[in-house]
């Protein structure tokens, strides 16, 4: 099993360029939820996955939960920070994703969520995601995932209690 870091440094070079082509094609569609979805997910199933709090995260986030991510990212120094986890597949370590399960229900214009489930080696691993559309594009805008019920209230609780012990 390889950890996230690890594939990061050595395949973001070559996954993040596609992946985040893949994923702003087919973002601008107002229809498209589980094609963004679907496109996301796609190299987590070959075990190639991008770094998505990285250079592709304005591509996958809102502009607000995109600055709470980079703000624990900034406050962890290069450390592991409040999110120490890859929040797309709920994971530190993974294996190629298998059996990869994407719903959507009914949704309004620009407001949608969309309920992600796969296998992560013998895991079983169910992830929501609240979007929003911004600019024609389908953006995440939060998580629910087992460790967590909401992406956007962990960071913001743990990025208050940081401050708390920090002078």
């Amino acid at each position: 099993m390889t950890t996230i870091r690890e594939r990061s440094r050595t395949r973001f070079a070559v996954a993040a360029p596609v992946a985040f082509a893949i994923v702003s094609a087919w973002a601008g569609d107002s229809d498209s939820v589980a094609s963004f979805l679907q496109h996301l997910y796609a190299p987590y199933t070959e075990g190639a996955a991008p770094n998505p709090t990285g250079a592709m995260a304005p591509s996958i986030f809102t502009p607000a939960l995109l600055a709470l991510i980079r703000k624990d990212q900034r406050l962890a120094q290069g450390e592991a920070g409040v999110l120490d986890h890859d929040p797309i597949c709920g994971c530190q370590d993974y294996d190629a994703l298998r059996s990869l399960s994407i719903s959507v229900p009914p949704h309004g214009d620009d407001r949608a969520s969309g309920i992600v489930s796969f296998k992560n080696g013998s895991q079983q691993v169910t992830i929501k995601f609240q979007m929003i559309q911004i600019g024609g594009q389908w953006r995440i805008d939060d998580i629910t995932e087992d460790k967590t019920s909401s992406l956007r209230l962990f960071l913001e609780k743990g990025i208050a209690d940081y401050k708390k012990r920090k002078p």
